[in-house]
């Protein structure tokens, strides 16, 4: 705003960037077995929020924790994101919508192989 003549001086000038390896006020870390299960089994007897029932959204977080794939990504998927060749199941996810902006393909693991089949 400066440099364009909108302000005579930078507010924010006096502020100091934070150092986030001394600072961490959210850690990071990958939920155990035991969370995923409470989660998923929470989420399937919960009651509809953002628009989905209880099962949706339980089965939308075994896709994010199998998949992997990113918020913004899986909001990206529709039913013609889901195929099939060769009797492999996998998602595709568009370019546009992928972090590295190529198309993905994730593949499905059958359902007796999920590593999560004891949330069922």
């Amino acid at each position: 705003m400066v440099r364009q003549g909108r302000a005579s001086e930078n507010p924010l000038r006096f502020l100091e960037m934070l150092n986030d390896r001394i600072d961490r006020r959210r850690q990071r870390r990958v939920f155990s077995i035991e969370e995923l299960r409470i989660l998923i089994s929470t989420a399937q007897q919960g009651p509809q929020q953002y628009r989905m029932s209880g099962p949706e959204r339980s089965l939308l977080y075994r896709v994010a924790v199998e998949t992997g794939l990113r918020s913004k990504e899986i909001r990206s998927l529709r039913t013609t994101s889901l195929r099939e060749e060769n009797g492999i199941s996998f998602i595709v996810v568009n370019a546009a919508y992928s972090k590295n902006r190529h198309e993905t393909r994730m593949e499905l693991k059958p359902a007796q192989q999920s590593s999560f089949e004891s949330f069922s």
